[in-house]
């Protein structure tokens, strides 16, 4: 199934976004128009590390942010975050829980002491646990997936760059 998604944003542009999926899932209609009309303000611009291993869902994330103006990496693993040489040029960290190597709480655990960033965990599962379980991995916020793009900008807007030098 091709999804293409269309959203007209109220800065004068447009965003195509294609996605690829193998699942058969609808498209909730009252989530693209919450989409549409929550999108106005857009956040500061932000330097953004993506680690997600779905390749469809980590190229629709990166869409979506470069065309709000945020600067994007993503990477496929845990390993490869890990790996990284200066996690400190990242204002958030947007990673799925999980990943293949290993899970995004433990990498969070990891990767918290080198970093100050952000960090957002993206998961399939949203229970009071779930999200209680993020925060306690040092995770500031917790998205169930799947969540609409304005829901990310929604947590972005609220996000304070550092300063880069």
């Amino acid at each position: 199934m091709t999804l293409i998604l269309r959203v007209s944003l109220n800065i004068h542009a447009a965003v195509l976004l294609k996605l690829r999926s193998r699942q058969k899932e609808s498209l909730n209609i009252d989530k693209l128009a919450k989409l549409r009309m929550s999108v106005g303000k857009m956040s500061t611009a932000l330097r953004i590390l993506v680690i997600e291993n779905h390749e469809a869902t980590g190229t629709f994330i990166s869409l979506f942010l470069q065309r709000s103006g945020h600067q994007v990496t993503v990477v496929p693993d845990a390993k490869t975050a890990l790996d990284l040489n200066d996690l400190t040029r990242f204002d958030v960290i947007l990673s799925d829980i999980g990943l293949p190597d290993l899970d995004g709480w433990e990498l969070m655990k990891q990767l918290r002491p080198h970093t100050g960033a952000y960090a957002i965990a993206m998961s399939g599962f949203g229970g009071e646990v779930d999200v209680k379980r993020s925060l306690a991995a040092g995770y500031q916020h917790h998205l169930t997936k799947p969540f609409v793009p304005a829901a990310l900008e929604e947590v972005l807007r609220n996000v304070e760059p550092k300063h880069h030098g």
